[in-house]
C-alpha cells in the first residue's frame, strides 16, 4: 500500500511539473502575441496621428481576447491532464 502512495505521489509530480511547463509556454505565447499586436496598433495609431482613445479601446480588446484564450487554453492543459491521470490510475488497478 505504502508503495502505490509513493507511486501515484510520483505520478502527480511529474503531471504537475508538465502541467506547470505547457502553463509557462503558453504565457510566454500569449504575452508574444498580445505584445506584437500592441506594437502594430500603436505604430498604425502614432501614424495616423489618430486619437488616442482609440488606442486604449484596442489595447483593452487585445488583452481580454489574451486573456480568453488564455483561460480556455488553461482549462483544456488541466482537464487533458485529469484526463490523462485518471486514465492511468483506472488502468494500475
Amino acid at each position: 500500500m505504502e508503495g502505490q502512495r509513493h507511486v501515484i505521489r510520483d505520478l502527480l509530480d511529474g503531471e504537475r511539473r508538465r502541467l506547470l511547463e505547457k502553463l509557462d509556454q503558453r504565457i510566454a505565447l500569449q504575452r508574444k502575441n498580445a505584445m506584437t499586436k500592441l506594437v502594430e496598433i500603436v505604430d498604425r495609431k502614432l501614424r495616423e496621428n489618430e486619437d488616442l482613445t482609440e488606442l486604449s479601446l484596442a489595447t483593452g480588446e487585445i488583452f481580454d481576447r489574451a486573456r480568453q484564450e488564455f483561460t480556455s487554453s488553461f482549462v483544456a492543459i488541466v482537464d487533458s491532464t485529469f484526463n490523462i491521470r485518471i486514465t492511468r490510475s483506472a488502468s494500475a488497478r
